[in-house]
C-alpha cells in the first residue's frame, strides 16, 4: 500500500522570514490571543445571575428583633402591612421607617398637612404603594377628593395654603434640598414656620425609606387600598406606547 504523505504542520507561532535583515514577523491569525484580565491583573470571574429576594414576614418568621415590631404594627392596623413586612428582612430598617413615621406624627403640621407631603414625595418617587395608601389616610386626614387627586398627579392645589406647602416639598426632593429662595419665602408667607420647614424633612426621611423599599422589593398593595390603586405616570406612558 503506498504511504499518504501529508503536508508539514507548522506550528502556531512559525515565523514568517522576510528579507535579509528584517525581523521575522508571526503570522496574525497564529498570534495566541492572552486571556482578558481583571482591574488588577487577575481573570475576570463570571458575573453571577442570581436575583436577591425579599420575603414577606409575618411576625413568626421574622428576623427576631423584627418580631415585636410587626406585632405592634397588628395591633395598630389590625394586620401587618406589606411594607412592614418586606421591611422586617432587615430589623433595623424596619426600626427606623417606624421611629420616623412617629416623629412626623408629633411634628407641628396638621394630620392633613403630613398627608400633603407624604403623597407629594412619594407621587414624585413614583411608588404605587405608597400613594395608594395615602390617598386613603389622607381621606381620612379631611383632605377633598379634587385635592388628594392633584397630590396624585403632581398638580396645584386650589387651598393657597396646602399648595406652599407642597411646592415646598417638591422643591425640597426635586432639588435635594436646594429650595429657590422664592419658593421657601412663599411657604414662610402663608403662615408656616422655619421650624415646619425643617420638620417636612421627617416627611421625606420616612417616605425615602418606604418608597425606595417598595421599588426594590416589589411590595404589593394592601386589601384596603383597592379603591385608591395608583399607578406611576412612567408606567402609564409604557403602556401606552
Amino acid at each position: 500500500m503506498q504511504q499518504q504523505v501529508h503536508p508539514p504542520i507548522l506550528p502556531a507561532a512559525t515565523p514568517i522570514r522576510k528579507a535579509d535583515g528584517a525581523k521575522p514577523v508571526v503570522a496574525r491569525s497564529a498570534r495566541r490571543r492572552r486571556p482578558a484580565q481583571g482591574r488588577h491583573g487577575d481573570t475576570p470571574r463570571p458575573r453571577s445571575r442570581a436575583v436577591a429576594t425579599f420575603p414577606t414576614h409575618t411576625p413568626e418568621t421574622a428576623p427576631e428583633a423584627a418580631r415585636p415590631i410587626l406585632a405592634g404594627a397588628k395591633a395598630g392596623w389590625g394586620f401587618v402591612p406589606n411594607l412592614h413586612a418586606k421591611l422586617a428582612e432587615a430589623p433595623v430598617t424596619l426600626e427606623a421607617y417606624g421611629h420616623l413615621f412617629d416623629a412626623f406624627g408629633k411634628t407641628s403640621l396638621t394630620p392633613a398637612e403630613q398627608q400633603v407631603a407624604y403623597l407629594t414625595v412619594s407621587a414624585i418617587h413614583e411608588c404605587e404603594y405608597c400613594v395608594s395608601g395615602h390617598s386613603v389616610l389622607a381621606q381620612g386626614a379631611g383632605l377633598d377628593a379634587a385635592t388628594i387627586e392633584a397630590l396624585r398627579e403632581g398638580g396645584r392645589l386650589a387651598d393657597a395654603k396646602l399648595e406652599a406647602l407642597r411646592a415646598y416639598t417638591a422643591a425640597l426632593v426635586n432639588l435635594r434640598g436646594r429650595v429657590p429662595p422664592r419658593v421657601l419665602q412663599d411657604f414662610l408667607d402663608a403662615g408656616y414656620t422655619s421650624r415646619q420647614a425643617l420638620e417636612v424633612l421627617v416627611a421625606v426621611a420616612a417616605k425615602t425609606i418606604s418608597n425606595y423599599a417598595n421599588h426594590l422589593t416589589g411590595t404589593p398593595l394592601d386589601g384596603f387600598m383597592a379603591k385608591t390603586a395608583w399607578v406611576a405616570p412612567s408606567r402609564r406612558a409604557r403602556a401606552a406606547a
